[in-house]
Order: C-alpha cells, then sequence, then structure tokens
C-alpha cells in the first residue's frame, strides 16, 4: 500500500470531477439529456460514498448538494439557467479546492486548513530573509532520507562484497599450498611465501577500501542524523486542530470547556505526529462527551461550571509525551461494566470480578460506549481502541489514571523518530527477518531434546526458569524445513509484553543499525510487524515487534510442522475505487484473500465460476444494483449459503429493510465506516 492513504480517493476524486465539469458544461452548451443527467447523478452519488469512507466530509458534503441540485433536472424537461450553471460549477471549484488542500495535508496540515479558510497573498519576505530561509516539503525529505539509506545499502553491499573478495584470497593461499606440499615437500615454505607476497598489494587495497567505507558510513550517518532532525516538526502544529475539535464538540453537546496546551516547542517525527493527531483528537472529543459534566452536574460537585481539558507535551529521553487530562467525572466502572453485560463482552462471572483495569482495557479494545445515544461526538465506543492501534503501531505506551468526580489523565508515549534502530538479523528457513536487539536479552545453543513439551505448550529451562518456547517459522505460521530434524537450534531469549520467550532461529546473520520505515497508517496494526527496512541487497526485510509474540506464541504453543493455513476468499463489488481498494488494504492486513470487482454483472460470473466465503457489495452500481445482487445469490443453488454485507451510501431505513429482505446480513451505512466495526462483521460472517 502506498504511504499517502489519500492516494486512490485523490485519483478518483480528480476523474469524477472532471466529468462532473464537462458534464454541466456540454448540457449548458447543448441543452439537457436524461441519460447525461443519470450519468452526473452516478459521479456525484460515487463521490459522496468515496468521500465518507475516507472521511472527507466537506468534500461528501459538496458531492450531497450536487446530488439534491441535479435531481430537480432528473425528468430532463426542466430548463438549465446559466445562474444555476454557475452555481454548480462553483460546488465543483470549492471542492477541488478541498481535494488540492488534502494533498497538502500530507505535508502541512495547518497550511492546508489556512487555504481553505481564506485566500491571501502569501507574506512578504524582504532583503537578507529571502535568502535566509525556504520551505521544504516533508515528501522531499523523505525523499533525501531514501537516498540516504540507499547510499548506504549500497556501501553495506560493498563491504560485503570487500570481504568475499579477501576469503577469496584466503582460500586462493590455502589451494595454493596444499598444491604446493602434493609436489615438493621443499617448496612449501617458499611457494607459500611467493604467493602471500603476490596477494600483499591486494589486502593493502582492501584494507584501505575498508577504511575509507568506514569513513562514508560515519559521515552518512552524521548527515542522515541532521536530514532528519530537519523533519521533526513541532508539537504546536497540530494544536489548534485539537482546539478546534474541542470548541466544536462543547457546543455540540452544549458544555461550556475550556482547552489549554503546553509544550508545543517539543518536536518529533512528521509520520508519528500525523498518525498521533487523529487519535488525539478522538481523545480529546471522549474528555469533552464522557469526561465533563453538563455545567448543573458539575455545580452539584461544587466544580466550576466550564471544565478544563489540558494537552501537556514533554521531552522523555528520546521519546516524547502527550499527557491529556481533564477535571471530568473519571472512568465509570459500573457504567463500563453495565454496557460490557448488554454488548455481550462480558458474562456475569465476569461482572461480578469487574475493576477499574479491566474497564481500561475494555475501553482501550474499542467498541464500547457509554453513551445514553449516537451522536457525531459521542460515536460508538471507538476512540480509545483507535489511540490504542495509532499507538502500538507507533511501538509507544498509554498509561491511564482517573478518579471519580476529579478527572481523568492519559499518557500517550512516543518515540521522536522510528528511522534509526539497532536490530539482531537472524534467519528462518529462506527468509532474513529482524528484532530490536534491546529486546534480546540473550542467544543460546539448545538441544532439540532440552525442549519440554506439555499440553500447555514447549518450553526451556533457562537459568532455573521455565520460559515459553517456539521456532520462528511457527510463530510466522511457515512450514519449517529445519526443526523436525534439527538435533540442535539457536534459541533468542526476547522480551515481549507479558514476559520472555524463547524463539528457535537457524542462524544469527548479523547486528547492524537500520533505517526502519513504519507500515503505513491505512493498514492500521498489523500483528507482530513493527516495520521494515532494506537488507545490504537493497530487498525489503521485516522487522518484528516482540511486543506481540506473547499471543500469537501462547496461542499456537508449538508444532514442529506448522500446517500452512488456507485465506478465506472475500469478494469486495463496487464502482468506487477508493472504496475498493480502502477495503482491500484492511482486509489484506487481516489475512483475507480478497477479489475486487466494479460490478454487479461480473461479480456474478466470478461467483459462479470461484468460491468465496462472503461478498461486500455496494448498493448503487451502473448495470444490477447491490440489491438486485444479493437477491440473485439467494436464489442460486450453490451461492445461496454464502454472507453478503451490504456496504453503502444510503442511509434510509427503507434501505436498510430491504437489505434484510433481499438476505444480507450486514448493512454498513459508509458514513459511519469504521475498520474494527467493519472486521468485527466480517469474522462474525466468515467462521
Amino acid at each position: 500500500m502506498s504511504k499517502d492513504p489519500y492516494k486512490y480517493f485523490r485519483l478518483e476524486a480528480r476523474e469524477l470531477l472532471d466529468n462532473l465539469s464537462q458534464g454541466i458544461l456540454d448540457f449548458e452548451k447543448n441543452g439537457l439529456k436524461v441519460e447525461q443527467i443519470t450519468n452526473l447523478l452516478r459521479y456525484a452519488h460515487t463521490l459522496k460514498g468515496a468521500a465518507r469512507v475516507v472521511k472527507q466530509l466537506e468534500i461528501s458534503q459538496n458531492a450531497h448538494t450536487l446530488e439534491g441540485l441535479l435531481l430537480t433536472y432528473k425528468s430532463g424537461e426542466a430548463v438549465v439557467s446559466k445562474e444555476k450553471v454557475s452555481e454548480l460549477l462553483s460546488i465543483i471549484d470549492k471542492t477541488a479546492v478541498h481535494l488540492r488542500a488534502l494533498q497538502e495535508e500530507q505535508v502541512n496540515p495547518e497550511q492546508a486548513k489556512s487555504e481553505l479558510q481564506q485566500t491571501t497573498k502569501p507574506a512578504r519576505v524582504t532583503g537578507e530573509e529571502l535568502f535566509d530561509s525556504v520551505r521544504v516539503d516533508i515528501s522531499e525529505m523523505d525523499g533525501l532520507l531514501e537516498g540516504l539509506t540507499q547510499a548506504t545499502v549500497q556501501i553495506r553491499s560493498m563491504r560485503f562484497l570487500g570481504q568475499e573478495l579477501e576469503e577469496l584470497l584466503k582460500s586462493s593461499d590455502l589451494d595454493w599450498e596444499r598444491s604446493e606440499i602434493m609436489t615438493a615437500q621443499t617448496k612449501k615454505v617458499e611457494g607459500a611465501f611467493d604467493m602471500e607476497k603476490q596477494h600483499q598489494p591486494i589486502r593493502s587495497k582492501l584494507r584501505n577500501l575498508f577504511t575509507r567505507l568506514d569513513h562514508a558510513e560515519k559521515e552518512l550517518k552524521l548527515v542522515r542524523e541532521k536530514a532528519g532532525n530537519l523533519r521533526l516538526l513541532p508539537a504546536s502544529t497540530i494544536f489548534s486542530t485539537l482546539q478546534r475539535s474541542v470548541r466544536d464538540a462543547a457546543e455540540s453537546l452544549h458544555k461550556s470547556i475550556d482547552f489549554e496546551s503546553s509544550g508545543g516547542g517539543t518536536r518529533l517525527d512528521a509520520h508519528i505526529l500525523r498518525i498521533l493527531k487523529d487519535s488525539l483528537i478522538h481523545v480529546v472529543r471522549n474528555a469533552v462527551a464522557h469526561g465533563i459534566e453538563s455545567e448543573d452536574e458539575r455545580t452539584r460537585y461544587g466544580k466550576q461550571r466550564t471544565g478544563k481539558i489540558k494537552l501537556q507535551v514533554e521531552r522523555r529521553g528520546n521519546k516524547v509525551a502527550f499527557i491529556v487530562s481533564d477535571d471530568g467525572r473519571g472512568i465509570d466502572v459500573e457504567a463500563i461494566r453495565q454496557t460490557a453485560m448488554n454488548q455481550g463482552l462480558i458474562t456475569g462471572k465476569e461482572a461480578k470480578t469487574f475493576d477499574y483495569q479491566k474497564a481500561i482495557q475494555l475501553i482501550l479494545g474499542g467498541g464500547v460506549s457509554t453513551a445514553g445515544a449516537l451522536s457525531e461526538v459521542t460515536g460508538r465506543g471507538v476512540g480509545l481502541g483507535v489511540l490504542q492501534d495509532a499507538v502500538s503501531r507507533m511501538k509507544g505506551s498509554i498509561e491511564i489514571s482517573s478518579e471519580p468526580h476529579v478527572g481523568m489523565a492519559i499518557d500517550i508515549c512516543v518515540p521522536i523518530t522510528v528511522e534509526s534502530l539497532k536490530v539482531i538479523t537472524v534467519r528462518a528457513n529462506d527468509l532474513h527477518v529482524s528484532l530490536p536487539l534491546d529486546s534480546v536479552l540473550q542467544t543460546l545453543k539448545v538441544s532439540s531434546e532440552e525442549v519440554a513439551r506439555s499440553s500447555g505448550g514447549d518450553s526451556l529451562v533457562i537459568h532455573d526458569r521455565v520460559v515459553p518456547f517456539q521456532p520462528l517459522t511457527s510463530v510466522l505460521s511457515m512450514k519449517s524445513r529445519f526443526f523436525d530434524g534439527a538435533t540442535s537450534f539457536i534459541a533468542l531469549v526476547v522480551q515481549a509484553s507479558k514476559g520472555q520467550i524463547a524463539l528457535g532461529v537457524e542462524q544469527i546473520e548479523r547486528v547492524e543499525e537500520i533505517t526502519m520505515r513504519p507500515l503505513p497508517a491505512i493498514i492500521g496494526h498489523v500483528p507482530l510487524i513493527a516495520g521494515a527496512c532494506l537488507d545490504g541487497d537493497g530487498n525489503p526485510q521485516l522487522i518484528l515487534d516482540p511486543q506481540d509474540l506473547d499471543e500469537v506464541v501462547f496461542r499456537n504453543k508449538y508444532r514442529f510442522t506448522v500446517k500452512e493455513l488456507e485465506k478465506p476468499r472475500v469478494m469486495v463489488i463496487d464502482d468506487s475505487l477508493t472504496t475498493r481498494m480502502l477495503e482491500k488494504a484492511i482486509l489484506d492486513s487481516a489475512g483475507y484473500d480478497v477479489t475486487l470487482v466494479n460490478s454487479g454483472e461480473e461479480a456474478l460470473e466470478q461467483a459462479r465460476r470461484d468460491r468465496y466465503e462472503i461478498f461486500i457489495v455496494d448498493v448503487e452500481m451502473p448495470g444490477i444494483s447491490g440489491f438486485e445482487f444479493v437477491a440473485q445469490i439467494r436464489e442460486d443453488p450453490v451461492l445461496k449459503t454464502v454472507p453478503a454485507v451490504l456496504v453503502t451510501s444510503r442511509t434510509a431505513e427503507e434501505d436498510k429493510k430491504r437489505g434484510k429482505e433481499v438476505g444480507a446480513q450486514a448493512y454498513i451505512p459508509k458514513s459511519e465506516f469504521d475498520e474494527n466495526v467493519f472486521l468485527k462483521v466480517i469474522r462474525r460472517l466468515v467462521k
């Protein structure tokens, strides 16, 4: 997937806007045609649905307005005035501005916001100031860092070649010496000396090469560090966005709330700040909706009628902490317990021992909301789940403290940058993978007889401690070509989130410092994978996340031969490129085999040819609709048992009712699309 989460949306939206603009100009010039209006309505509707999927509500609203205006001409009988054409084109122009700002947001969110709010000339820069400062896009800095990384990879590759040449010289010396021994014992010393003398200039050149490579690596490392510092942004970059979020949410819920921020000068990686921004928006909105009480309730508890939400940013070594606190009601453990019981998340027995820590775990998992009624602000309890996913992806930590009727604080600690990391690289089958070096406590050679097997899983006794054991190939769900017959192997004792785990590997390759790239934000948290880097030959190499090892090891327990798991097959049917690619990214990362289709007719043909576990279907498409597709598969003797989920822009109750009547197992409005809910629905239906 692209690092840019809006790449496919922008491509599709530009094409749709071009089609809309051209169509409107055509019927101004040539008059109305029913078929043309139908196409324009479809373009507007597709744009609306795609924008909702990627949470671009302004673009979605503009498309909705266009759709409403165009509907008045659906019969083809009304006359389109010049003023009405201008109005339609004005909406398209406004949408294009939002689209340009969306691209700008990948570089500078605040600049994008400013460009949307006003059109002004850039501030004048006079005298020497013109030459003292320049604007550099983050994408350009990323390109520079990528180039430096590639140069480092090439130098590393040259070092490997030099080492191979050195080994060849040693081998050549040995071969010459053996040859001399076989021909004449008296020539052995003289012959060996002659060969060594002949190779001496080459060895001297190699030593000089290695010295120069050492110097070049040090220089590149220094340049990379300085370039990395240039792409660090001040935390204050996102302060105004968070303040606006608090203001809008408070106004919507008729609450009086002040927002305070400090530590805005603390700088951190732009990628991390971008990922964290959306999560912090969820956090402050949750504080408004669930934390701060109504004015009357605050008065009863002797508090000031105006609530307070504070954001404090502080540097902690090579990490940055974002502390969001409020003076509200704190975590209502009883309300969460009751909600969890009502939603079937805990049993009656578990409810009896439900405490503060279990409440924290539950709300960080997402999907739990104690709001009395759903609204744009209160949402569906996914806010802290989004935060947990984002922080996990960045290898950070979350601590929550709360006191009833006093308030709540969330301490989010993330790395300043995830660029540079020291790793140990090992081999599993032909796959080379790396782990953060600071997570590896010990390496040792182990006999297969030392592995203790039991129903609870396999383990090793290391320094009088029982440590769970599993081959790395098993953790990665690979068939092992080594461990089934191996008499000994290497074990890495790794510090995971809940304790120590021993991983069996075939060989330790090297210890090195790498430049790690995080996974694209749109993919979300992928279990076991922290990111990726390039090896000495420029090939992508996975970096494992030791914090996720516990769950995998204890779930798999242990088996020397691991059966390859067949991925469930999913068909996504939608005429919107944005929706297709977004759903594919989510399903791919969750372990599904995804087929993309853009029409109902093609989907029916494909479904009758191959086997699928579930269909994800849009409603409004050219040709047969999603309703018709589901109705037809329910009449097919082979396909009638395959579940279908409708994902659509249509939110009317009659549409939901019709979806149920034709046989759809679930109905997800695009305006309410949430990755966690989407995957829960799929997992529930695909057994």
